[in-house]
C-alpha cells in the first residue's frame, strides 16, 4: 500500500468520524429540543417554541442583538400572556400585583443566573437562602437606617467638593457628563462608608468617567460570560497586568480586589484590632470589620469572601444610584414647572451653616421632592435583567402550579414601565405620586410598584444609602445650578439595553451638560 493510499485512508476515517460526531450532535440537539418542548414539566406553559427549546434564543438577543432579551420578553407576554418560559428552564411573570408577593417568598438564586457575576462568594450573589439570610444578617446593622443617617456628615463632605467644583466651571461653557460627575460623588461616598477610603473621584479632573465606562463595560460582559463560561474563566485567570491591556473593565476590577485584599489582610493581621472588633458591638467603621465582628462561622470570614462582598457593594452601589440621580436630574432640568416648584418648596427647608444641602431627614418630609425622587427612580428604571428565583415549593399564580425548583422570574423594569400602573410611562410626572398625604407624609398607591431596588429578603441592602444621596444630590443641584443639555436628548436617557441595571442606546455620548449658576442665567435649563 503506498503512502497516498495510507494518507487517503486515514483522511477517510477521520472525515467520517467527524460526520458521525456531526450528525450524533444534531440529533442529540433535535431530540433535546423535542423533549423540552413537549415532554418537559414546563411544557405545559404557554411562549415561543424556539425560547423552550434553547438557550441560544436568549443567548441570541443578549449577546448578539445588543442586550435585548428583556424586549423580547415584553413581546412574548404581549402575545402569550402574562406567565411564558423565557428559556428551557424557567417561568417568567409579569404581573405587577404579584410582584411582592413572589420576591417575599424564601427564595433561593439561581446557580446558572449568578455565573455572569465574578463575585460568587458575596452576599447579594449567594445561591442558597440560608446561607444569604446569614450573610445579610452581619451586614444589615451596616446599612440600617440610623446607620445611614449617622453618615450624613460623608455625604454632606463629598457634596461640598461637588459643588465647589461646579462653582468653578459655571458660566465657563465646559461640557461635563453628568452621570460621571454623579458617579464619582456616589463611589467616593460608598467606598468612605464602607472602606474607610476612596478613589477620590471627586477631585478627579475627569470626575469618574473612566469607571463609569470600566463599570457599563463589566456589566455588558455578565450576559456573554453566562452564555459563555470558559471565556469567563480564561479572562478571569489573566494576570492584572495582562487584564489590563487586553480586557480594560477586568483588570480595573482586578485591581479594585487587590486594594480591598490588602485592607482585608491588614485588618486580619493586627491582633489588637481584631480583638476589638469581637468584643465591641457597635457598628464597625468598615464592611470589613463588621464581617469580621459578626457571629458569622470562621469559614465565612476568608479572604476572598470578605472581597467579593466588598467589590459588589461598592461596584453595584455607587453606579445604580448615580445613574437614578442623573435621571431625575435630567428631568427636573427638561420641565421648567417641575424645577420651579421644587425651588420653592427646597427654600423652607434649613441648610446648617457649612453645609451645602439640608440633612435626608429633613427633605424626605417635604411632599413634592418625595414625588420627584420617586418619579426618578422609576424612570432610571431600576433593574433590567430579569431576576430569577427558586423556591423549595411548587408556586401557585393564578390557574398555573409552577412546580417546586423551578427557576422564576420577574422583570422590574417591566413594572416600572406598565401601562397600566403608570399611564405614559415614559412621561415624568411627579404629580401621579401625589395622589395621598397622611400626616404631613406622602404616600401613594403607586408606592408598592417602586420594585427598582427590588423586594424581600434579597432587596437592595443599600436601599437607605441610594436614597440618602438621592435626596441630597438632587436638592443641592436645584437649588444651586442650571444646566443646559449639550446635545443630549431622550435617547441619552431612556433604558434599552439589559446590563443587568439600565443601558442606553450604543453610541450614546452619556448625559452631557453644561453647567450655569442659577441666578446667573435664570431658565437655562432645557
Amino acid at each position: 500500500m503506498t503512502l497516498q493510499q495510507v494518507t487517503f485512508g486515514l483522511a477517510t476515517t477521520w472525515s467520517g468520524s467527524i460526520t458521525y460526531v456531526l450528525l450524533a450532535t444534531l440529533g442529540y440537539t433535535i431530540s433535546l429540543a423535542i423533549y423540552r418542548i413537549y415532554f418537559h414539566s414546563l411544557s405545559r406553559f404557554p411562549g415561543s417554541k424556539l425560547a423552550a427549546a434553547t438557550y441560544w434564543h436568549e443567548t441570541w438577543y443578549d449577546v448578539f442583538k445588543d442586550h435585548s432579551y428583556v424586549w423580547k420578553i415584553k413581546e412574548m407576554h404581549e402575545k402569550y400572556g402574562p406567565v411564558i418560559r423565557t428559556n428551557p428552564d424557567d417561568v417568567h411573570i409579569h404581573d405587577p400585583d404579584f410582584f411582592d408577593e413572589l420576591y417575599t417568598l424564601q427564595l433561593d438564586k439561581w446557580e446558572w443566573w449568578t455565573r455572569g457575576f465574578a463575585v460568587p462568594t458575596a452576599g447579594g450573589m449567594t445561591i442558597k437562602h440560608e446561607i444569604h439570610r446569614k450573610r445579610r444578617g452581619a451586614l444589615n446593622p451596616f446599612f440600617s437606617k440610623a446607620s445611614i443617617v449617622a453618615e450624613m456628615p460623608v455625604i454632606q463632605e463629598k457634596l461640598a467638593v461637588m459643588c465647589a467644583r461646579l462653582d468653578k466651571i459655571a458660566g465657563s461653557r465646559e461640557v461635563l457628563d453628568l452621570e460621571a460627575v454623579y458617579l464619582a460623588v456616589t463611589t467616593d461616598v460608598l467606598t468612605q462608608c464602607s472602606y474607610g477610603w476612596t478613589y477620590d473621584y471627586i477631585n478627579n479632573a475627569e470626575w469618574a468617567y473612566r469607571w463609569k465606562v470600566v463599570n457599563a463595560g463589566g456589566r455588558a460582559s455578565a450576559s456573554i460570560v453566562r452564555s459563555f463560561p470558559l471565556i469567563g474563566a480564561v479572562v478571569r485567570s489573566m494576570p492584572l497586568s495582562l487584564a489590563l491591556k487586553l480586557v480594560p473593565p477586568v483588570g480595573f476590577m482586578k485591581s479594585w480586589m487587590q486594594r480591598v485584599g490588602v485592607q482585608v489582610k491588614k485588618i486580619k493581621s493586627d491582633p489588637e484590632l481584631m480583638a476589638s472588633i469581637k468584643i465591641e458591638k457597635r457598628r464597625k467603621d468598615t464592611i470589613f470589620a463588621q464581617i469580621l465582628g459578626s457571629d458569622l462561622p470562621e469559614h465565612e470570614l476568608s479572604d476572598q469572601r470578605l472581597i467579593d462582598e466588598g467589590v459588589l457593594i461598592a461596584t453595584a452601589g455607587s453606579e445604580t444610584t448615580a445613574w437614578a440621580i442623573t435621571i431625575t436630574t435630567y428631568h427636573i432640568m427638561k420641565n421648567p414647572t417641575v424645577l420651579a416648584k421644587m425651588r420653592q418648596e427646597l427654600a423652607t427647608v434649613e441648610i446648617l451653616e457649612g453645609n451645602p444641602v439640608a440633612s435626608w431627614t429633613a427633605l424626605e418630609r417635604l411632599p413634592y421632592l418625595t414625588a420627584v425622587i420617586k418619579e426618578g427612580v422609576r424612570m432610571g428604571g431600576g433593574m433590567l435583567s430579569r431576576l430569577p428565583r427558586i423556591y423549595d415549593k411548587p408556586i401557585q399564580y393564578k390557574q398555573w402550579t409552577i412546580p417546586a425548583g423551578t427557576p422564576v422570574a420577574m422583570t422590574p423594569h417591566l413594572v416600572l414601565i406598565d401601562e397600566n400602573v403608570f399611564p405614559q410611562p415614559r412621561k415624568f410626572d411627579p404629580e401621579r405620586w401625589l395622589d395621598r398625604l397622611e400626616e404631613g407624609v406622602t404616600t401613594s398607591r403607586l408606592d408598592k410598584y417602586i420594585v427598582a431596588f427590588g423586594k424581600g429578603s434579597r432587596n437592595c441592602i443599600g436601599i437607605h444609602l441610594a436614597y440618602a444621596q438621592l435626596y441630597m444630590c438632587v436638592a443641592a443641584m436645584v437649588q444651586r445650578y442650571d444646566l443646559e443639555l449639550y446635545q443630549t436628548n431622550d435617547s441619552d436617557a431612556t433604558p434599552t439595553r439589559d446590563l443587568f441595571t439600565a443601558g442606553v442606546k450604543l453610541g450614546s455620548q452619556g448625559i452631557r451638560v453644561i453647567v450655569h449658576d442659577k441666578n446667573e442665567k435664570p431658565g437655562a435649563g432645557v
